[in-house]
């Protein structure tokens, strides 16, 4: 019994540390007021509100508000974080994310924080003109920045649960579906491929570059949009089962749009790249094929076990 117990308790001591370094959805996001020197705050202030309206723009993530801020009395310019300020204002402000803004002579820095263990998500820096005045580049300069920032997420939607369904998956004509959430202004297409991924830390190095690795357990493609949402086909699956809501999705397609788009430079898109499922992992429709005659032999034992409980 003690021996079962001490097994007991190592199982679940491993399950958590294989979950512990897994990173989920990163919706909340609070953004502190950019430091800068003390003529430029106005500037610095426009240049914040700048920066909110991009992330507000494709409906992914949820930003605290100024009022909000000021209640928690955290609206202050703030520089670098170490790991335990960031969890101690990720706690009080409930934010998966904590975005910092300063100037370091004539360099504007940018660091996201985790809210929840106080680790770098991602970091990146511009060089300010000398020849141009301040006030006039910072929001565009912040802005580029948090753009870059948007170009460099792993990943591009997030499983939901349909209300009319109750489930992450649902099944039509021997088909498998699933409704994700892909925000808004979004270049997603009908047709595009689409992978399920789990994001998880292999260093210290920032999480949406060297410190991250993201593993593919999943893969389909879009069927049709509908407004922020996408319902898309669920192809080959390690199981279909583990597919639960606030998966991450993975849009190559999208993903190069947005390194394109918005990335700052050709040298600062490397990113971290998915470990993609192994060839041997079977399609549905081969798994579903291949669980019939299992199902039709267990169909016919149980005939056969019935037939011989009446003969006695």
């Amino acid at each position: 019994m003690r021996f079962a117990i001490i097994f007991l308790f190592s199982l679940l001591v491993s399950a958590f540390s294989a979950h512990a370094d897994e990173y989920g959805v990163i919706r909340r996001i609070v953004i502190f007021p950019i430091q800068a020197p003390e003529e430029f705050t106005s500037a610095a202030e426009d240049a914040w509100w700048d920066v909110r309206e991009r992330l507000t723009a494709n409906k992914r993530f949820l930003l605290a508000s100024k009022y909000f801020m000021q209640k928690k009395d955290v609206f202050q310019p703030r520089g670098a974080l170490t790991p335990a300020d960031a969890i101690i204002l990720g706690k009080l402000l409930d934010a998966h994310a904590l975005v910092a803004t300063f100037m370091v002579k004539n360099t504007l820095k940018m660091v996201v924080y985790s809210g929840e263990d106080g680790s770098v998500f991602w970091r990146q820096q511009l060089q300010l003109h000398q020849s141009v005045r301040l006030g006039k580049q910072l929001s565009k300069a912040a802005v580029s920045l948090v753009n870059d920032f948007v170009a460099s997420f792993p990943y591009q939607g997030v499983q939901i649960v349909d209300p009319l369904v109750g489930q992450p998956t649902f099944d039509e004509n021997g088909r498998t579906f699933a409704k994700v959430e892909v925000g808004a202004k979004t270049k997603i297409m009908e047709g595009d491929q689409v992978q399920w991924v789990r994001m998880t830390r292999v260093n210290l190095e920032p999480l949406f570059a060297e410190g991250g690795r993201l593993t593919v357990f999943a893969e389909g493609r879009v069927l049709r949009l509908e407004g922020i949402h996408a319902i898309v086909e669920v192809l080959r699956a390690k199981n279909v089962q583990q597919i639960s809501e606030g998966d991450l999705l993975r849009f190559p397609i999208e993903l190069k749009h947005l390194k394109d788009d918005l990335a700052l430079e050709e040298e600062l898109q490397r990113k971290i790249e998915p470990e993609f499922i192994s060839s041997d992992i079977a399609t549905l429709s081969s798994q579903r094929n291949k669980d019939r005659p299992l199902a039709s032999s267990l169909a016919w034992i149980s005939g056969i076990l019935a037939y011989l409980l009446l003969a006695f």
